[in-house]
């Protein structure tokens, strides 16, 4: 979906660019343009193309991490209106500047002033149009800033009482409010604490009250030492003996490679265990880490909650 409403933004603000430019020149020669007129056009369609595929991913479920998307995907189908408002008004603009009563007077003026009036008059719609289009590509350039966090699929349906309970640390505090965006329909319960190591987690799930049928998440072992591998194997086994639970792979700027290998490996081994490949991702997309090289960017925590929604998908 994602990938639907980029191309779309791409498309407006293409065409409205080439016809805004275009406007621009042809208004400072005073040369009308054929051309124009078609790229304009074009930026209007395209601009309404855009409303359309808005209204389907909103009526589809999806949505995006910052809701300005819906309003910058619309705003240039109502500049396209407003500036057909101004085009239509142009002639009579230009008539009362030069004292013209209306249209039938101006085939009353000497042939060169009647062209001198027509030629204004086009010069002006093609300003006012030009104008309208450039804003249009302006505003789907925020729509294209803003884009991020529309699924790339439809969002897959949640089977009644899909139930999602993620025990972590400061990483699941970053995904709390984005998981319920990726899990339309989910009943999405996070606990989280800064800091939180393995142990702490294990009594959290130990404490907590779990609904049948429901995914267990986890986002632990990034407090602890590496080398605490038969703590955390004992831990991933446990989980998996309750139900479906997703894990993740370690990022962290001490070697953790061993530990995502035993990860790895359990996921391979239990049918009832799916580890989301974080570290793989963040070695494929380091732009995603933050400084510290532990925690994600905005952007990271974006994607990082889509890998934990795919896989609680793929338990229920």
């Amino acid at each position: 979906m994602e990938s639907v409403a980029t191309v779309t933004a791409l498309l407006v603000l293409v065409l409205n660019t080439l016809a805004g430019g275009l406007g621009a020149w042809r208004w400072w020669r005073v040369e009308p343009s054929d051309l124009f007129w078609v790229l304009a056009r074009a930026g209007q369609a395209a601009s309404v193309l855009l409303a359309v595929v808005a209204a389907v991913l909103y009526l589809a479920g999806a949505r995006p991490e910052n809701d300005l998307f819906w309003l910058y995907a619309v705003l240039p189908v109502a500049v396209s209106f407003f500036g057909e408002q101004f085009r239509i008004l142009s002639a009579q603009t230009v008539l009362d500047a030069r004292g013209i009563e209306d249209a039938h007077a101006v085939g009353k003026l000497p042939e060169a002033e009647q062209r001198s009036v027509v030629l204004q008059i086009v010069r002006r719609e093609i300003g006012v149009m030009a104008l309208a289009a450039l804003v249009a590509a302006l505003l789907a350039v925020r729509a294209l800033t803003e884009v991020g966090g529309l699924p790339d699929d439809p969002p897959a349906s949640a089977s009644p009482g899909a139930t999602l309970v993620v025990i972590g640390d400061s990483l699941a505090k970053g995904t709390k409010d984005m998981l319920p965006r990726a899990l339309e329909g989910w009943d999405v319960r996070t606990d989280a604490r800064d800091g939180r190591p393995l142990a702490e987690g294990m009594r959290v799930l130990s404490d907590s009250d779990i609904p049948p049928g429901a995914v267990l998440a986890f986002s632990l072992f990034t407090n602890d030492k590496p080398s605490r591998l038969p703590a955390l194997e004992a831990a991933v086994r446990r989980t998996a003996r309750l139900g479906c639970s997703v894990w993740a792979t370690i990022v962290h700027t001490a070697d953790y490679g061993a530990a995502n290998a035993r990860l790895e490996a359990l996921d391979r081994e239990l049918s009832r265990v799916v580890v989301v490949p974080w570290a793989a991702t963040i070695a494929a997309r380091p732009e995603l880490m933050s400084p510290d090289r532990v925690h994600p960017t905005p952007e990271g925590y974006r994607v990082r909650a889509a890998l934990y929604a795919d896989a609680a998908r793929s338990c229920a």
